[in-house]
């Protein structure tokens, strides 16, 4: 009869750890589930609905530059003839990459990098039709044409560059001025922030 209240409080003691431990994981289920459907209702600037990313690096199976650029040619021409697909466009990342960012830095109204404080901006190469695959509006201006693209001399700038370099002003055919050698480049459109590496973060400032 000893042991009898002795085992009555290790029986309470069990049970009221049981109840303490559901709750702790109940509560952390919760508020998991919140984040989640914080996270899915976050709009990141870009369609998630309708698209489809293939990653591909020729250069692992020993393409060279000619090579890889015939082929990116030829799978754009296949998926344009796919039923349903309505837009083909190429870069060299996408939002949400996983790897290193690549910057420069850029300066306005014929500001020198060289001899300027100038601050690094996220930089991404795209081909024409880019932002409207992804769908990401363009704002002001345009996007590459496949002769735009090819004269290596105009970039889309993200609202956020557009208005740290230009504010109160339009960005559309402004010049810039890109990296240590001063390479002079044309704004021909400027379009809206995306999040490219977390949701819900901060706008930040890129050169397409």
């Amino acid at each position: 009869t000893a042991l009898g209240p002795r085992r009555s409080r290790w029986r309470n003691a069990f049970m009221v750890a049981q109840i303490a431990g559901a709750t702790l994981f109940l509560t952390t289920a919760l508020l998991f589930l919140r984040s989640f459907w914080t996270q899915a209702s976050t709009n990141p600037g870009f369609d998630t609905g309708h698209l489809v990313v293939l990653e591909l690096k020729p250069s692992d199976f020993n393409y060279d530059t000619a090579r890889s650029r015939l082929l990116f040619e030829h799978l754009v021409e296949r998926m344009r003839a796919v039923p349903g697909v309505e837009r083909v466009a190429l870069g060299d990342r996408v939002p949400f990459y996983v790897g290193f960012p690549k910057t420069t830095t850029v300066s306005a109204d014929g500001t020198d990098c060289a001899t300027t404080d100038c601050r690094a901006v996220h930089v991404y190469g795209i081909g024409p039709g880019y932002m409207g695959a992804l769908g990401v509006p363009v704002e002001a201006g345009e996007e590459f044409s496949p002769d735009q693209a090819a004269a290596h001399d105009g970039v889309l700038v993200s609202r956020k560059l557009a208005e740290r370099l230009w504010p109160g002003r339009s960005a559309v055919g402004e010049w810039l001025r890109e990296g240590k050698d001063g390479r002079q480049l044309r704004v021909i459109g400027v379009a809206a922030d995306v999040n490219h590496h977390r949701l819900g973060e901060a706008p930040r400032e890129y050169l397409y």
